[in-house]
């Protein structure tokens, strides 16, 4: 029965452990993810956006991810245009307007 009850603790350690460990990719901005948004940041969600881009440049979205641009929040949207091109476009994700990005 003791070892029983010990496994349960032991169990219920190690369980909490890893939550723990996922909780701050959930709770606040890590560094290295660049996609992670508060709601105040973004007017506009992913599937918004998605059907923004393919409104404005036509084409079907095969990508899409919440980003940052210099120092803003967007989403990077990939799609492949009628003629079969791939494009890439970025729209402010307060705005919903097109950004540009700098070439280095």
């Amino acid at each position: 029965m003791a070892i029983q009850l010990l496994i349960k603790q032991i169990s219920a350690s190690v369980i909490l452990a890893l939550l723990i460990t996922a909780l701050p990719a959930q709770a606040g901005q890590p560094a290295g993810n660049a996609g992670w948004m508060t709601l105040a940041e973004r007017a506009l969600s992913l599937q918004e956006a998605v059907g923004k881009a393919q409104q404005q440049f036509g084409g079907k979205v095969i990508k899409a991810d919440p980003v940052r641009l210099q120092g803003r929040s967007a989403y990077r949207i990939r799609m492949v245009r009628p003629d079969g091109r791939v494009k890439e476009v970025m729209l402010d994700a307060a705005s919903g307007q097109p950004l540009r990005r700098q070439r280095k």
